[in-house]
């Protein structure tokens, strides 16, 4: 809960921030329009300087306290915190999901190689900390679909008269 506050906090600030309203303008430009727009709405949704995507070494600061770990406990608790992220994002709902997305790549074609590729941009994927409102929407979904699964559940287990 820590982190989801501290990661949904830091988007209140807007300053130099791309808006919703800029997007078409910015968009005109661009060779490919629906693509470019695409990858700036996923940029607006993550807030300025991608504050709100958090990743599993964010979320293992956050569980871990102590400094004093090898290299195969700072794996191991790498792995638990992407579980982490992963359950609360299917259960609580105060995370979800952003996928990497690939946004440039230069290459040339020259005799010995026929796809030397120069350079290669990504848009950083993680895990986005919803809004609440969206939170709140998704734990309603949730609750729903959990209501859901247990009637079906105990209608499956009752024998047939």
């Amino acid at each position: 809960q820590r982190l989801y506050n501290d990661r949904a906090s830091r988007n209140i600030s807007t300053k130099n921030a791309l808006t919703k309203k800029q997007i078409p303008k910015i968009v005109e430009v661009a060779s490919d329009r629906e693509r470019a727009e695409d990858l700036l709405r996923i940029a607006t949704k993550a807030g300025p300087g991608m504050q709100r995507v958090v990743d599993s070494s964010d979320a293992e600061q956050y569980l871990y306290a102590d400094e004093a770990a090898t290299d195969e406990s700072i794996l191991l608790r790498r792995v638990i915190s992407a579980e982490v992220l992963s359950k609360d994002a299917q259960l609580g709902g105060r995370f979800k999901r952003m996928p990497c997305n690939l946004v440039a790549a230069t290459a040339e074609h020259d005799g010995d190689c026929l796809d030397c590729i120069h350079k290669i941009t990504f848009l950083n994927g993680g895990w986005l900390a919803v809004d609440s409102g969206n939170r709140a929407g998704a734990e309603a979904r949730k609750l729903v679909e959990r209501a859901v699964e247990a009637c079906t559940d105990n209608r499956r287990d009752k024998p047939k008269a």
